[in-house]
């Protein structure tokens, strides 16, 4: 956990992140998609990323660019990026045409 993790899920530090469980951070939907591709391609490759949904501490849901990659000793480091804006781009430009 850092700064910009806690930034992202609009947490007021990254010591109140410490502990909580990846679950509460996405939604129902999310975790089946986690639970059912990510983490199996995880266990096959070692590495995973793709766009998913976040959930912030104030019940906001957004959309994050994200990177998975598996250590030898079985950690995983989480790269994320918001991308809210950008999605939100495409679907007012999408609804122009």
């Amino acid at each position: 956990v850092n700064a910009a993790l806690t930034d992202m899920y609009c947490y007021k530090s990254w010591q109140d992140m410490i502990g909580l469980h990846w679950t509460t951070l996405v939604s129902v939907e999310e975790k089946e998609k986690i639970k059912t591709q990510v983490i199996p391609t995880l266990r096959i490759k070692k590495c995973w990323s793709g766009q998913t949904t976040g959930i912030r501490s104030n019940g906001q849901i957004f959309y994050k660019a994200m990177t998975i990659s598996s250590l030898p000793d079985g950690r995983w480091i989480f790269l994320s990026r918001d991308i809210t804006e950008q999605i939100q781009l495409q679907e007012t430009a999408g609804n122009r045409l």
